[in-house]
């Protein structure tokens, strides 16, 4: 079975690092892209801008773009019946609406990061913060290229998330805020350079002692594997909004 996907923002590094790991794929084949510019590694005959998406064959969407140009894509997903795979970061309130609308007629599935070990990181995380409460704080440092619009990264919000999960609180984050923390509060901090791929670091400190867990990505293709396998994953699913840790979370053949 041929799964065919279509790569949205397909000019921009995520987009091309999916592009280069489809072709060594299997299952999925890619029958088209859209983006604003050229990209090296589709068929220029397989370009067509978003609109023309709806005249395609295609069972779903692959999208790294940006967060209006990947709520217009599940909308579109949403009316075709397609599935739609998405790591866009940065997304606003009512974008992750339109997600969720989207998700009542297709299957959704959203991730500010499509890597294996960083979902395993924000499980460690979230044990972490469970068991060491009282009198420990917990601060998060993403790093990332000098490129990276948005801040703080999608990753530092789901490890953030993790963690405010571990000890049972709600929390929005506390963003490079200046001064003490007040106790609970969970910091987060964003580092911009150079052509870093991506580093997280989070620091639970307490009297004495100090944790640290770090995720530190060296090459793009990570993520567009975990997107491809999330793709493959995806397709045939009833609708929904779908988290990475579905994904995981599923049995293994053969188990009991």
């Amino acid at each position: 079975m041929t799964i065919r996907i279509l790569v949205h923002g397909c000019a921009g590094r995520m987009g091309q690092a999916v592009a280069a790991q489809a072709h060594q794929h299997k299952t999925l084949r890619i029958v088209g892209g859209a983006d604003r510019a050229p990209a090296p590694r589709m068929d220029p005959r397989a370009m067509k801008d978003l609109a023309d998406f709806a005249q395609t064959d295609a069972d779903g969407v692959v999208d790294f773009s940006t967060p209006a140009a990947a709520a217009d894509a599940a909308r579109l997903c949403a009316r075709r019946g397609w599935f739609f795979v998405s790591g866009t970061t940065g997304l606003a309130p009512a974008h992750e609406q339109a997600l969720r609308r989207a998700a009542r007629q297709s299957a959704i599935l959203h991730a500010g990061n499509m890597s294996l070990a960083v979902h395993v990181m924000a499980e460690l995380v979230r044990q972490a913060a469970a068991q060491l409460q009282r009198g420990w704080d917990i601060e998060i440092v993403e790093t990332h290229h000098r490129m990276k619009r948005d801040a703080p990264s999608g990753t530092a919000l789901l490890l953030g998330a993790a963690a405010a999960r571990g000890r049972r609180q709600t929390w929005r984050g506390t963003f490079m805020r200046r001064g003490a923390r007040a106790p609970r509060q969970i910091g987060l901090h964003a580092v911009r350079g150079g052509s870093l791929v991506g580093r997280h670091d989070v620091l639970l400190a307490g009297e004495g002692e100090s944790l640290r867990l770090v995720h530190e990505a060296q090459d793009r293709s990570i993520f567009a594997a975990g997107a491809l396998r999330a793709a493959a994953w995806l397709h045939g699913k009833p609708p929904g909004l779908y988290q990475f840790a579905d994904m995981l979370a599923r049995k293994p053949q053969g188990a009991d």
